[in-house]
């Protein structure tokens, strides 16, 4: 379980910049994990949620596999923190 907000990303993944860059741009606190500079962190992520996945976003007990902002969006309403409304697509795969 996760209390703040952590982003798992790797060197050039264009999906994990769109989310990286989404967070920044609302001014959401968050802890960013890249696996491309801490290798040993994959068998964290392996051990939790059973493989290594990026983008992956994890807050409190919810897990949003790729760039799903909306789904990001909604976890962060609930949470209580401050959301703007995006006004990037999410990916069609949610």
């Amino acid at each position: 379980m996760y209390d703040t907000p952590v982003l798992y990303t790797i060197n050039s993944c264009s999906r994990c910049q769109i989310v990286k860059n989404h967070l920044l741009s609302m001014d959401i606190d968050f802890s960013e994990v890249n696996l491309s500079q801490t290798p040993d962190r994959h068998r964290d992520l392996k051990a939790y949620i059973g493989e290594v996945y990026v983008p992956l976003f994890i807050y409190g007990n919810r897990i949003i596999k790729g760039d799903c902002l909306e789904e990001i969006n909604k976890i962060l309403i609930q949470s209580g923190d401050r959301i703007v409304k995006s006004n990037i697509k999410p990916d069609s795969t949610c």
